[in-house]
């Protein structure tokens, strides 16, 4: 197979914002939209934005802050975006393979560990094959050396991502679908980059949703028959046929991000359905859509795609303590789309 060589071009189409922790705002948009990052869907990019960020809304029962995969926008806000590519790739099909095993009952990894891992170094990646196998990330520390904050969890995410893949073969190549990427070369095409981050980002809402639906409704999960059945109502607002994972590169925009709002609207009242159990849906649904809702109506859709957006946006942060994950679009709409 030939290898590509991936080029991650530098982005001077945006620029990250800066919380007051000094870090990336989170609920806005990061570096590289529309070149190595997808396009946000302007309903549920304007929904983050709004969410009132105040601690004291948050949950007591607040879940934490951790992701089931990396969160997409660390790759592009970092000067380390080709190692972190590429280590995904090395981890992606175990990492998947397990989730996928094991969803329900999956720990979210804090975003830090996820951080120290993709920016492991290429022999530690590998060695997660094998539990039992050690490498260490740095020189043994003299006797008289006290491991630093940053070292010590460094040296956390290894052991948990060893211990996460301890049964999974790791690749020595990494690929993207067909595309062999050559490893030490990864200055890639923005196409495939993109096409990565596509995946995290649909992936990632995916999971979260179901997360957050766990939460609120656990009356929903609590027998096995119920289980189940909340759990394929959930798997029925994605497109495709691949559950929670995506089962390969949409041609169109599809789902909750299709260009028309024709085409969104079964995935929009499907999920209008599924939140109708939250806690203050209902309430919120009455204040902000039409009372006689139209499903062939464009302002009756466009209204309730609205109110669902920041509804579970705001609801997402008030038990996760974080900005959601959402969904965006690989491909740019079509001339014409609403």
């Amino acid at each position: 197979m030939v290898g590509v060589v991936l080029t991650i071009l530098p982005t001077v189409t945006s620029i990250p914002k800066v919380n007051k922790s000094g870090g990336r705002d989170k609920f806005g948009e990061p570096p590289g939209v529309g070149v190595t990052v997808p396009l946000p869907m302007p309903v549920w990019a304007d929904a983050l934005r709004q969410v009132d960020q105040d601690p004291k809304r948050r949950h007591p029962n607040n879940i934490g802050q951790g992701y089931v995969i990396p969160d997409p926008g660390m790759f592009t806000s970092t000067t380390r975006t080709e190692k972190y590519l590429i280590n995904w790739l090395a981890t992606r099909s175990a990492w998947l393979h397990k989730i996928s095993m094991s969803y329900q009952g999956f720990m979210p990894i804090p975003a830090a560990k996820w951080r120290d891992w993709l920016n492991s170094s290429r022999e530690v990646i590998l060695s997660s094959s094998n539990v039992t196998s050690v490498v260490p990330s740095s020189s043994p520390a003299s006797p008289d050396t006290t491991p630093t904050a940053s070292q010590k969890r460094k040296d956390m995410a290894q052991q948990l991502f060893q211990l996460e893949l301890a049964n999974q073969k790791l690749p020595e190549r990494v690929f993207w679908r067909e595309t062999e990427i050559s490893m030490g070369h990864i200055d890639t095409e923005p196409k495939i980059t993109m096409e990565i981050l596509w995946e995290l980002y649909e992936i990632g809402f995916r999971f979260e949703l179901l997360a957050l639906d766990r939460t609120l409704v656990r009356f929903g999960w609590c027998r096995d028959d119920v289980a189940l059945s909340r759990d394929q109502q959930i798997q029925e607002i994605f497109p495709g046929n691949g559950g929670y994972l995506v089962d390969g590169l949409p041609v169109k925009n599809e789902g909750l991000v299709a260009d028309h709002w024709t085409d969104r609207a079964p995935f929009i009242q499907k999920l209008d359905v599924l939140l109708m159990p939250w806690l203050g849906w209902k309430e919120y649904k009455v204040k902000h859509v039409p009372g006689e809702l139209s499903m062939t109506k464009r302002e009756d859709v466009l209204a309730l795609e609205k109110a669902l957006a920041r509804y579970y946006c705001q609801q997402f942060f008030d038990h996760f303590g974080r900005a959601a994950i959402l969904p965006r679009r690989l491909h740019s709409p079509a001339e014409g789309s609403c």
